[in-house]
């Protein structure tokens, strides 16, 4: 004889409403319409794109209270030159990089991008190995903190560099509560 009981019930419907949940944290967007491009490109430089800005593409993926963007485009060397020129932003080369990528593997602190860390959500066209394709690395220091200001992320990274191979341009910034 076959009993009936509440528990396997209650079990369904607790990952139903998990599901729901997690499905509602969730969005997703890579936009191919250039205006909506252009408006990213916005976001993360602070000013509109030029005509010499070409082949921009764009995702976004957000879960629950985190956000991380990624953006790719060609441009001629003044429009990289506008990019660079902030007083805030640092610079690391390769070897430097590499040194600090070294530090992090091994646990210490450090201000710069975890580019060693592969996102799952990252966009195909993201290369797999950003630190080998790359002479200089363009950066905000991270910012941490647990105190949550108004206005300011309990954790933000932003970050680009130029691929030496292909000339693109690739962007990186995300934000965490």
């Amino acid at each position: 004889m076959r009993r009936s009981g509440t528990g396997g019930h209650v079990l369904r419907l607790a990952l139903i409403g998990f599901a729901w949940i997690l499905a509602g944290c969730t969005r997703v967007s890579e936009p191919t319409n250039p205006k909506r491009l252009a408006e990213q490109f916005e976001v993360f430089f602070g000013f509109k794109p030029p005509p010499s800005v070409t082949e921009i593409r764009s995702k976004s993926v957000q879960i629950g209270d985190s956000l991380t963007d990624w953006i790719s485009f060609r441009c001629d060397q003044r429009v990289f030159s506008q990019m660079t020129n902030s007083r805030d932003l640092r610079v690391i080369d390769a070897e430097g990089l590499s040194v600090e990528l070294e530090k992090m593997a091994r646990g210490a602190p450090s201000d710069i991008p975890h580019l060693a860390v592969v996102n799952p959500n990252a966009p195909r066209w993201w290369p797999a190995s950003p630190e080998a394709s790359m002479r200089h690395l363009f950066y905000l220091p991270r910012l941490n903190t647990n105190q949550g200001s108004p206005g300011i992320p309990y954790g933000y990274e932003h970050y680009f560099w130029r691929d030496e191979a292909s000339g693109k341009v690739f962007a990186c910034h995300s934000m965490s509560r």
